[in-house]
């Protein structure tokens, strides 16, 4: 039935194009057009899908094992941007909440005490390291005032006792003297002269005692009192710098508390975030306007779904909300016409329900991949058309199919003819022109084209007649041809394979028969002439020729098949015909691409 379609088709538009042109031709009943200008538009038309430009899918966010649906807005309900869609049995979270804040608020009152615990640490550094330092003053100012005051007092008390009592021994000693000279002259009493010995024997005695005191201070009591100053002095400046230390090894303390504190409240903060986050969440507003519905995949295995009571998981699909005022439409473009299609054309949308109405789209983008998968291997490239405005008359809907014509080139006053009218023979184009009543055939160059039309850049001229059966005429007239190939490209390439200085004749070759290509060939054995004698026996016999031939030119033959001197030795091609039921060789003729 398709068949019998087509081809009243096929005829229809032969015999419109042929009432159209009204030229002479060999006979009524052979189609034919005039060459004439025309403007050439060039569409790529192909089936698609509608589909929303911005479709969101809703999924349930809670962090939770499992959550039962206590509400759901009506499938199908024209819904917008922030209204309620679904809620979520939310108790347990709320309870989750409330503890986290009685956890929060107890890190809050850790942190105020951490603060004021710190504040009292430095107070208290500050009180101790102010003593200590003050003692150390002390401490240095006493052993100043012993080396520079009380010992050079001392000292020199006992210089002034020492310096009297030889002074005053010298002294007794002369009265001594002067004594002991009266007394002989006898103007003296010898006791007088014994007291004067003793008043002298008594500044010697107290002129050893200050020298002993002399030397009693200088290496026993100034060393003693010096030690005791500076082990004073040295023990302050110790106990300041263990101030110090203690000091600045409490207030570390301190702050890392206060800090562990922090840390404790920002991650029990953290948590109650979540956990409001996770309480917001049990409730899913729409994201945009849209029309509402429900993801009920099978995913259970019996068919059920969403309704309220139902009990979902994290990242299950709750809702679909697509944008029904910005669609778009999702085409298969061929990969010999996925070339043509660019970002940015204008497109011609028909949806297949509302066929009447003609929508213009845009197309948005080209996938450089194809649709193939693993699974389903594909030809076809994925290509989306937006439609730029829908009319209020129709509301289009995701999933519905779409006939999509884009417009990838249009090309005015141009020489254009119907694409039947073209016959290829080898790589060259021809058309069949009336010349006086009899069809020709004549080369043309041709460009650009479309499903119907293709352009004539040379080999025709405006007003001129060809017909319309041109793949028949060239079956006819080219049929017991061979076409002439272009070998130009071939040896070219053949050319740049082969190595430099060869002929060619190893191109094929293995590496083992490239390496004994030079060699003599193998005498044959005994055993291999046994070997085909029994291969021929097994094998039935071969029919004869009329001709017969010598053996030994038959294995000259096998060695070397000679090459035909000329193009009259070379196998003719059968004459073709067109009928499907010979197995006779079919020319290459063809309608242009």
């Amino acid at each position: 039935m398709m068949l019998i379609l087509l081809a009243g088709l096929a005829a229809g538009i032969y015999w419109a194009v042929g009432s159209l042109s009204g030229s002479s031709s060999e006979s009524s009943s052979i189609p034919t057009t005039t060459v004439k200008l025309m403007t050439l538009r060039d569409k790529v038309v192909e089936q698609g899908v509608l589909e929303s430009q911005s479709t969101i899918n809703g999924k349930c966010e809670i962090d939770h094992h499992e959550n039962k649906i206590i509400f759901l807005a009506p499938e199908g309900s024209q819904v917008k941007k922030g209204q309620v869609v679904c809620k979520f049995e939310s108790s347990q979270f709320e309870e989750y909440v409330s503890e986290r804040e009685t956890r929060v608020n107890d890190s809050k009152s850790e942190v105020e005490s951490a603060e004021q615990a710190l504040i009292v640490q430095k107070d208290e550094n500050v009180t101790n390291i102010r003593a200590a330092k003050q003692a150390l003053e002390f401490a240095e100012l006493d052993l100043k005032k012993y080396t520079q005051g009380d010992y050079e007092v001392k000292l020199s008390d006992i210089k002034f006792a020492i310096s009297e009592s030889k002074t005053k021994l010298d002294k007794e000693r002369r009265n001594m003297e002067s004594m002991r000279a009266l007394v002989k002259r006898g103007f003296r009493e010898f006791e007088q002269l014994r007291g004067t010995e003793q008043v002298v024997r008594s500044a010697e005695i107290a002129l050893t005692r200050d020298e002993q005191k002399l030397e009693t201070l200088n290496e026993f009591e100034h060393v003693k009192s010096l030690a005791e100053f500076k082990g004073k002095a040295e023990e302050a400046k110790q106990k300041y710098d263990v101030a110090k230390t203690t000091a600045e090894a409490k207030l570390n303390q301190a702050n890392d508390k206060l800090k562990n504190e922090q840390m404790g409240l920002k991650i029990q903060q953290r948590r109650l975030k979540q956990l409001k986050e996770g309480l917001e969440k049990h409730t899913m507003l729409a994201p945009q306007d849209g029309t509402l519905a429900y993801a009920n995949d099978n995913w259970r295995g019996n068919g059920e779904k969403l309704h309220t009571g139902s009990v979902i998981y994290q990242n299950q699909p709750v809702f679909v909300l697509p944008d029904m005022n910005r669609m778009q439409v999702k085409v298969g473009v061929h990969e010999s016409l996925v070339s043509k299609v660019k970002p940015k054309q204008k497109a011609i949308i028909r949806a297949d329900a509302f066929s009447s109405y003609a929508l213009t789209g845009t197309v948005k983008s080209v996938s450089p991949l194809s649709a193939s998968t693993p699974w389903e291997p594909s030809n076809n490239y994925t290509v989306i058309v937006t439609i730029d405005k829908l009319p209020d008359g129709i509301k289009i809907k995701p999933g519905m199919n779409a006939a999509c014509e884009i417009l990838v080139g249009q090309y005015p006053d141009i020489l254009a003819v119907p694409i039947q009218a073209v016959a290829s023979f080898g790589r060259k184009k021809f058309v069949f022109v009336d010349e006086d009543g009899e069809f020709e055939p004549r080369e043309v160059e041709i460009g650009n084209s479309n499903v119907s039309f293709v352009e004539v850049k040379s080999g025709l001229s405006e007003g001129e007649v060809i017909a319309l059966d041109a793949y028949q005429r060239a079956m006819t007239e080219f049929g017991d041809q061979e076409p002439e190939e272009d070998e130009s490209e071939t040896d070219k390439l053949i050319s740049e394979m082969l190595p430099a200085g060869g002929d060619g004749s190893q191109v094929g070759q293995t590496s083992e028969e490239s390496a004994n290509a030079d060699l003599p060939p193998r005498p044959r054995s005994d055993v291999d002439e046994a070997k085909k004698a029994k291969t021929d026996d097994d094998l039935p016999p071969s029919p004869r020729t009329e001709s017969k031939v010598d053996e030994s030119e038959e294995s000259k033959e096998k060695v070397k098949a000679p090459e035909p001197d000329n193009e009259s030795e070379s196998p003719q091609a059968e004459p073709p015909t067109v009928e499907a039921t010979t197995q006779q060789t079919i020319p290459q003729v063809s309608a242009p691409e």
